[in-house]
């Protein structure tokens, strides 16, 4: 079960018997990661936008990917986003993994959303 701390002891058997138990050790298990930081805009134009995050705890797993979604809002709404939005997966569109932040580029935006 994840995010659980189990307790183990070890043994070891040969032809004589069995040794002594080795002292108590605690593992804990891999949990989900941690929320991502809010993304922030590293680069922008026109038509892309560089965005960054960064994650507070793996877990105790390594992390093997994102799901990146993006929203295109009319400019004439910004602010608030509208019952219906549709968000578009743009994992696609690769990450890059630095030390503390990871930044991925979405790519084809159109002049008059706010994304």
């Amino acid at each position: 079960m994840t995010g659980t701390t189990y307790r183990f002891q070890v043994r070891a058997i040969n032809y004589i018997g069995n040794g002594p138990l080795s002292s108590v050790g605690s593992l804990l298990s891999a949990a989900p990661p941690d929320m991502p930081t809010a993304p922030f805009i590293v680069a922008a134009t026109e038509t892309q936008i560089t965005i960054g995050w960064g994650i507070v705890s793996n877990g105790g797993a390594p992390i093997e990917g994102y799901t990146i979604l993006m929203a295109a809002i009319p400019t004439t709404t910004v602010g608030r986003l509208l019952q219906g939005t549709i968000w578009v997966d743009v994992t696609n569109s690769g990450v890059i993994d630095f030390v503390n932040n990871r930044f991925t580029t979405a790519n084809n935006l159109v002049k008059g959303f706010t994304y």
